[in-house]
């Protein structure tokens, strides 16, 4: 109930409504961001767990900032490492992060959707507008690229359940457009 009396005492100190407001978007923010980095420190003590048991040792602890859509996120991660075996990262292998990723998969895919209908400079300035986050242009082009990339492998990769036969074309005599025939 924290949050509750956090709210009350914004609506209580603010002038307008708005103020308020903008005041709720940063405390909700904050708040999502500390809870989503404790679940993640959870989540990777359960990850490294079945390592250790079999036989990995904790090498080192690792920072990792993402930007999520409801903000970015600071969170520690632990990388294992066994005898005649290369290094990883559990908690990057269990959520199939790829290395030196900034950007959560649902960031990706909301800033591939805005550039997929405009201009990326246009869908970097509704990103910057909308959300707790910057991406720039350039980055949203990067972004399309490796989402067009990864959905063009699926779809060469997953064989079509339901094939649907094309209907033959065929060819008509004539074509009537705004009252003028063609042939």
């Amino acid at each position: 109930m924290e949050i509750i009396a956090q709210m009350m005492g914004i609506l209580e100190e603010s002038n307008t409504l708005l103020e308020a407001e903008i005041l709720f978007e940063e405390l909700f923010r904050q708040k999502a961001e500390e809870c989503f980095q404790e679940c993640m420190e959870r989540l990777d003590k359960k990850c490294i767990q079945s390592y250790k048991d079999q036989g990995y040792e904790i090498d080192s602890v690792r920072k990792r900032t993402m930007q999520f859509t409801f903000g970015t996120v600071e969170f520690s991660r632990r990388r294992v490492r066994k005898k005649g075996e290369n290094s990883l990262i559990p908690l990057d292998k269990f959520l199939q992060l790829s290395p030196r990723s900034r950007n959560s998969p649902l960031v990706e895919m909301k800033a591939a959707q805005m550039a997929s209908d405009g201009v990326y400079r246009k869908a970097a300035d509704a990103i910057n507008l909308l959300t707790n986050f910057s991406l720039s242009h350039s980055a949203i082009h990067s972004i399309t690229q490796r989402v067009g990339q990864k959905v063009q492998e699926w779809t060469e990769q997953k064989p079509l359940s339901n094939v649907t036969m094309m209907k033959e074309k065929r060819k008509v005599p004539f074509c009537l457009l705004k009252g003028m025939v063609c042939f």
